[in-house]
């Protein structure tokens, strides 16, 4: 039995699928991502959750960083 699961076009989504041991195959002419084994299949989920996690925390640093340089500017505009 293969374990499989809708293809997902993201760069990271596919990285994860080859650290999982997982492959792209085609049902019905449609990209489906493939596992050999239920266990490497959660692995790829797993995988593929920490780097949601990682991606998100990144960005959440981004924007606090560019609403203090915003407040910054904010504070020399009024101060002059």
């Amino acid at each position: 039995m293969r374990h499989q699961l809708t293809f997902d076009a993201r760069k990271e989504a596919q990285l994860c699928l080859v650290q999982a041991g997982g492959w792209i195959a085609f049902h019905h002419q449609k990209p489906m991502f493939v596992f050999p084994t239920a266990e490497e299949k959660q692995t790829y989920l797993t995988l593929l959750n920490a780097n949601v996690d990682a991606v998100k925390k990144e960005e959440s640093g981004r924007r606090e960083t560019m609403e203090a340089h915003h407040d910054f500017l904010e504070m020399l505009a009024q101060s002059e």
